[in-house]
């Protein structure tokens, strides 16, 4: 089997990453460590393809991480300020070094949200990735 004839084969099987997604304060967030708190959502597609980046950013973390830390402040708002915090079911480390999750993973947790926009741009990860 090809990369991408498994990936298809695999995909129905497959669950997006993201328990939940919380609200944070973006100089809070500039405080959670880089190595494991990653673009994820549109923040981090726009950074693999030529999407735009969004006005608020998306991050990921592994859900795990505050067992070890203390867990900031999450607040219940929405506005400028604010980025969100994907909690993520494993590690946003799994393509190594780099500030984004890895793109396979990316592309799980972005599945399914109905915008042709984004639809268009995991496609063209996604023959980025198996080409």
């Amino acid at each position: 089997m090809t990369r991408q004839s498994l990936w298809k084969a695999a995909l129905p099987r497959l669950r997006s990453p993201v328990l939940r997604t919380t609200c944070i304060s973006k100089d809070r967030l500039a405080l959670l460590p880089a190595d494991d708190c990653r673009a994820a959502g549109d923040t981090g597609l726009s950074a693999l393809t030529e999407l735009a980046a969004p006005a608020r950013a998306v991050a990921a973390i592994r859900r795990d991480y505050f067992r070890r830390h203390l867990e900031p402040e999450w607040l219940p708002v929405a506005g400028e300020g604010y980025a969100d915090v994907q909690h993520w079911a494993y590690s946003t480390r799994l393509s190594g070094a780099g500030a984004v999750v890895d793109p396979l993973s990316l592309c799980l947790s972005l599945q399914g949200q109905g915008n042709p926009r984004l639809d268009g741009r995991l496609r063209d990860l996604l023959d980025q990735i198996f080409a």
